[in-house]
């Protein structure tokens, strides 16, 4: 049985993603929100591209939110689309508006790290410092190779000024990803506090 177009499209431009062909891609998956603006995938790929370049603009991010405003315009219960719409929210510094989306996103799917970790991110900025760090933790637990989730849950110790716990942390998360540039930036910041007082 031959795939219908638009899944035919969506797994050309994922296996392009897939051999680092990151941009091409991309442009694939603007043609099919263009050609098929119904399908809700190509959305939530574009916008997963966008905010695994690294270091994002602003600019960026504000497209990536229109194009995750599209993707629940189509279905506003879409466990993934309230994810990143709520992580969005919560890279723009809007805490409060990043929320109902993080708990819709929790009660469409507990057992996603990623949702957990940006949930306990809210939380500790929202003054919740006590439960943002809980729910850090158990997104560590959930997944041990949540590399994000080690970066958070450090800085928010960092915040605290509790410095050796924020070190032990940043090493635990060096063992699974040696090389991580924010790990080891964090580190270093951690020591340099930690040699000054």
């Amino acid at each position: 049985m031959v795939a219908d177009p638009i899944t035919f499209l969506l797994e050309d431009a994922r296996e392009l993603r897939a051999l680092g062909m990151e941009q091409e891609a991309l442009q694939i998956f603007r043609d099919i929100s263009t050609e098929h603006p119904h399908c809700i995938e190509s959305y939530i790929e574009q916008v997963d591209i966008i905010l695994n370049r690294g270091i994002i603009s602003r600019q960026e991010l504000l497209g990536a939110e229109q194009l995750i405003d599209q993707a629940l315009l189509i279905n506003k219960f879409h466990p993934d689309g309230n994810y990143y719409k709520g992580y969005i929210l919560s890279l723009l510094n809007r805490w409060e508006d990043a929320l109902p989306y993080l708990v819709t996103a929790r009660e469409l799917d507990a057992d996603d790290s990623d949702t957990l970790r940006v949930f306990g991110w809210i939380h500790f900025h929202l003054q919740d410092k006590a439960l943002g760090i809980k729910l850090l933790k158990q997104a560590i637990g959930q997944d041990k190779h949540c590399i994000e989730a080690y970066e958070n849950l450090a800085e928010c110790y960092l915040a605290l000024q509790m410095l050796s716990v924020a070190q032990e942390v940043l090493e635990q998360g060096l063992l699974i990803d040696p090389t991580n540039e924010v790990l080891l930036e964090l580190l270093w910041v951690a020591k340099q506090e930690e040699s000054s007082k």
